[in-house]
């Protein structure tokens, strides 16, 4: 998941690495890095637009009223909040009558941070996916705060 928000991010396809690509020397895949909407040059305009418009939900996640995951980064500082894009999921994965004392759900988010504006020292997207099995409760309020901390940690770190 998390290279799907790192696709989204970049406009390009995204293959997870555990290190640089400076490390690891060139990769075999030849889709990576490739345009993940590819379109004759007449709807190239409308293919961008579709990809600003996912990025802008994926902003109102955490910005704005009514967010998913707004509750969650309501503290975090505001330029750091405005380079970060999420998008929370739930999934049930029993009924209450047969869930774990855990819980019920599957929750998630998945998204990434713009460092331009949030992350001194950083200089890429940084894309993350959190996932909690047998949940309480939904993506943005569990996995919310795991993510807010992550990055905070690493905004800490940076200032």
């Amino acid at each position: 998941m998390a290279s799907i928000a790192a696709s989204v991010a970049t406009g390009r396809i995204v293959r997870p690495h555990v290190v640089s690509k400076a490390q690891r020397g060139a990769g075999t895949d030849p889709l990576e890095g490739e345009p993940i909407l590819v379109t004759s040059p007449e709807n190239q305009a409308l293919a961008d637009q579709f990809l600003d418009e996912i990025r802008h939900g994926m902003a109102a996640v955490v910005r704005n009223a009514g967010g998913t995951s707004r509750s969650a980064f309501a503290k975090v500082p505001e330029n750091l909040r405005n380079s970060i894009y999420a998008k929370t999921g739930t999934a049930p994965v029993f009924t209450h009558g047969t869930a774990p004392a855990d819980g019920p759900y599957a929750a998630w988010l998945v998204g990434y941070v713009d460092p331009v504006e949030g992350l001194p020292g950083i200089d890429r997207k940084l894309a993350f996916a959190c996932r909690v099995a047998f949940s309480p409760s939904y993506g943005g309020s569990v996995c919310g705060p795991i993510v807010r901390d992550f990055v905070m940690a690493l905004y800490e770190a940076g200032t």
